[in-house]
């Protein structure tokens, strides 16, 4: 069972409350309640203006590396072949 601090961190659940405020203008109180079937339990996660902000400012600095570096270099991880886009990977040419 992930700790309410891992659910507080995980980006994924932040990039989409950050979304979801910028699109409806809408601050989301409770971004999603967690339900771990096999303890029983349900966990809210909960982020403020704050926490997105930082969010977006951490989303932004990483946009801005990717498009600093001259090369930004592909890494090559188990998830690879699942990638919808392979063809045009060109870590996976010499795959297909």
């Amino acid at each position: 069972m992930l700790t309410l601090k891992e659910l507080n961190e995980d980006l994924q659940m932040n990039i989409y409350a950050l979304c979801y405020w910028k699109k409806y203008k809408l601050f989301p109180r409770i971004v999603s309640q967690i339900f771990f079937l096999k303890h029983n339990q349900k966990v809210s996660v909960i982020k403020t203006p704050e926490v997105l902000q930082g969010i977006k400012q951490y989303v932004i600095g990483i946009v801005k590396r990717i498009y600093s570096d001259e090369k930004f270099l592909l890494v090559e991880n188990k998830l690879c072949p699942y990638y919808d886009f392979l063809i045009v990977c060109l870590l996976m040419v010499k795959i297909v």
